[in-house]
């Protein structure tokens, strides 16, 4: 499966990347792009489920046009700045032929979900919907993992607590 995921371009979770970058999501920051505090930035990332609710939408709109718009003109802005691009939120098989509009356009260089980073590429792009999958489906087997593993320490941090708090009565 490792080897499946880098072959697609994914970014292992190990590898500690640091990115100046900023989320955008609401308005007041889209704004401000120009300002001279982008000088010190590399790369933005556009959380469109986020950009959505700051314009009054559900998240379910993350593909309306109006929002398609706002996040072209976006990473059309950043793009000038030199800057790279990520996206996510609600990153699915409905933002598929955004996505390669976006990436053919040379506007969008990653696509991201809350765990699973992917640097876009001729190849997974030409396979986007089989790619996103992928991701998704890592990110929720990573996610039931953390789940099980964490909620052992959860368990006994919990009983911990209830001891100290029974030494007090």
């Amino acid at each position: 499966f490792f080897l499946s995921i880098t072959k697609l371009g994914f970014i292992p979770i190990f590898e500690v990347i640091i990115v100046f970058a900023i989320i955008l999501s609401f308005l007041s920051i889209i704004v401000d792009l120009n300002s001279d505090s982008c000088k010190y930035l590399s790369g933005i990332v556009i959380g469109r489920s986020d950009l959505t609710k700051s314009f009054g939408y559900g998240k379910q709109e993350v593909m309306s046009e109006h929002i398609c718009e706002v996040v072209r003109t976006i990473l059309e802005k950043a793009k000038r700045l030199g800057l790279k691009t990520y996206m996510g939120g609600n990153i699915g098989k409905s933002s598929v032929e955004f996505i390669k509009d976006l990436f053919e356009k040379d506007l969008l260089d990653c696509i991201e979900t809350r765990n699973v980073i992917l640097k876009l590429n001729k190849d997974n792009v030409n396979n986007l919907f089989e790619t996103i999958k992928s991701m998704l489906n890592f990110e929720s087997e990573w996610l039931e993992y953390k789940h099980k593993h964490y909620s052992k320490f959860s368990k006994s941090y919990l009983n911990r607590s209830k001891e100290i708090k029974n030494r007090l009565v």
